[in-house]
């Protein structure tokens, strides 16, 4: 070791303290279950360039995405297009609306009714409206995204 450190000109001591420590304990992975859909970090990434690339050609300001689920899509939107992330939502023609699912619709339905453009990741038929783009087809598994906690919704808590 002391080899190491002295030929790739490192401080022994050093080299000594970091190859000496214990790793951390890694966290057991979640179990996959049959019941829930998993989209994973790689699908956001290229539905995230897809959607950029849809609405590239449209004006909007300023890019909005209510906080939780739609938060990611609203930042990583704002940085591929180059438009500012908003707050709150300026206008109609001014913001782009951005979540991750329509689900129901009691999230988006206020800015749908407003005139807003909305957009999500995911749509399920049974939402109250239809977004002006989606990507993905809810069915009846439960979806759980990246920046979610990874494990089943139906597995009972301790």
């Amino acid at each position: 070791m002391l080899f190491l450190a002295k030929r790739d000109n490192i401080n022994p001591e050093l080299y000594l303290w970091r190859t000496s420590r214990k790793k951390p304990a890694m966290s057991k992975k979640p179990a996959i279950c049959s019941c829930c859909e998993y989209y994973r970090w790689r699908q956001f990434e290229r539905d995230a360039e897809k959607i950029a690339a849809r609405i590239a050609p449209h004006n909007f300001k300023n890019i909005f995405g209510p906080a939780r689920g739609g938060l990611a899509l609203a930042v990583k939107l704002s940085h591929l297009l180059d438009i500012p992330f908003a707050e709150k939502p300026s206008g109609p023609n001014d913001t782009l609306i951005v979540d991750d699912i329509a689900d129901t619709g009691k999230t988006l339905l206020p800015f749908s009714r407003n005139g807003y453009t909305i957009i999500t990741l995911f749509y399920h038929k049974k939402c109250s409206y239809k977004p002006w783009l989606w990507l993905r087809e809810k069915k009846e598994k439960y979806i759980i995204f990246p920046w979610e906690k990874q494990e089943c919704v139906k597995t009972p808590r301790l």
